[in-house]
């Protein structure tokens, strides 16, 4: 259950009541509660639910409506009151609240969409239809608004859904998750709809990207909310970039690469230094041997190109041109994407500072040596350990830089030797995978 309905929950159960059913706003319905097979289920004509298991025992308990009929509640188990709603040809269950049922402080459906969709579970589209038969494209915009604190993909199909001319309501709805404070999928949801570069919005967007900047929640959310900040204010950025450096791991692999990304884009952009000056180079040394650190005339090569591993490093020049083309991404483009090269950028900061670690040039060093191997046989299972062979130059190159301490490498069916004084590898043979 969200904070959102929690606290609603417990607003409506402080309201005083009596026990007075007129008094309460309400009367008896024709709905009635039923047992079924799997728990029990509600009745209104030929609108049907089915109910929370938990909700109802052996006996039925009798259901009383608002005045418009478009509320309905019955007593619990708990001896709650849980409250349902009529939308459209659909009924929807709702909170529960104290016992008689107010209705006169329930909450109309207006103000109960974002709750009814988050409980409604696999009835979130049949929700959304009859939200739209009753209220139109408007009703469904306020649906969306209310619940986007609810991580699920109806909410997204649904917003795909929404005429264009009910997208700058949408829009303008949405834009509350950029506030500090708010729930972090409210964030996910205002990110694709609000223009984070737009003046108006300069303060809450670097506000919001200093709150998150541990990056634990929707990280690649607040990657766009940082490169947002960095057209703006790059020293703004690359401070928030320090502070996102100094929360998340080197490398991370659990979805935060992004915004790391993102904060080594700003520091390099920003030509910035942070507090910690070894924050940036954790970036770089945490793998030295990635493959866009290496570049052709196209630039940093990636992760599809077909290479040998021997490209040279690439320049100052390779670096600001490559900055000069991430900047100009589309934050679509970079919440859609699945590529990130944070350690490009952190690389860039350092190459700008002359603060190449001695360690990562070591290892690239190690890749560009001379290679000497025959071109048969190739290396395989079926060679006796020992005999020279070829081995894939690219795996070769790759692995004495990943191994930059190593004098003897052994890789899959082959091993090799690297002697950095003479700066060649050699004596490439077959060998038993360990």
């Amino acid at each position: 259950m969200s904070a959102a309905t929690v606290a609603l929950l417990g607003a409506l159960a402080l309201v005083p009541l009596s026990s007075a059913c007129r008094s309460n706003g309400g009367r008896p319905s024709d709905a009635h509660v039923t047992l079924t097979e799997g728990g029990a289920e509600i009745s209104l004509g030929a609108k049907k639910a089915p109910l929370p298991a938990e909700d109802v025992g052996k006996e039925t308990p009798a259901v009383s409506q608002d005045d418009a009929g478009k509320r309905l509640a019955y007593r619990t188990t708990s001896g709650m009151a849980r409250i349902l709603y009529v939308i459209g040809d659909g009924l929807f269950v709702g909170p529960l609240v104290a016992f008689p049922a107010d209705f006169r402080a329930v909450p109309d459906t207006d103000h109960a969409l974002g709750p009814l969709f988050e409980t409604a579970g696999a009835r979130r589209g049949e929700l959304v239809r009859e939200v739209r038969r009753e209220k139109g494209d408007a009703g469904v915009v306020r649906l969306l608004v209310d619940a986007a604190y609810v991580d699920d993909p109806a909410w997204e199909a649904t917003a795909k859904e929404v005429p264009a001319a009910e997208a700058a309501a949408l829009r303008d709805g949405l834009a509350g998750g950029l506030e500090v404070g708010k729930p972090a999928i409210a964030l996910r949801r205002a990110v694709t709809v609000v223009d984070l570069k737009a003046p108006a919005q300069a303060k809450l967007v670097a506000a919001r990207a200093k709150e998150l900047a541990a990056g634990a929640e929707e990280p690649k959310a607040v990657a766009a909310l940082l490169r947002a900040v960095l057209a703006s204010d790059k020293a703004k950025a690359a401070e928030i970039g320090c502070d996102v450096l100094a929360k998340n791991a080197a490398a991370p692999d659990d979805g935060r690469a992004a915004l790391v990304e993102a904060a080594t884009l700003a520091i390099a952009a920003a030509d910035a230094t942070c507090p910690d000056p070894k924050l940036v180079e954790a970036v770089v040394v945490a793998d030295a041997c990635l493959p866009y650190y290496r570049c052709t005339e196209a630039g940093p090569v990636s992760w599809s190109d077909t290479s040998k591993q021997d490209e040279p490093l690439c320049t100052k020049a390779d670096l600001a041109k490559a900055i000069a083309g991430e900047l100009e991404r589309t934050t679509r483009d970079v919440l859609e994407s699945g590529t990130t090269r944070p350690g490009l950028f952190a690389y860039a900061s350092l190459v700008a500072k002359d603060r190449v670690p001695a360690a990562f040039v070591a290892a690239q060093a190690r890749r560009r040596y001379a290679l000497t191997q025959p071109a048969e046989p190739p290396c395989d299972g079926s060679l006796a350990p020992g005999t020279a062979c070829h081995c894939d130059e690219a795996t070769v190159r790759l692995f004495a830089c990943k191994q930059p301490e190593a004098s003897h490498v052994h890789i899959g069916v082959c091993r090799f030797d690297v002697d950095d004084k003479q700066k060649k590898i050699h004596n490439v043979v077959a060998t038993p995978p360990p």
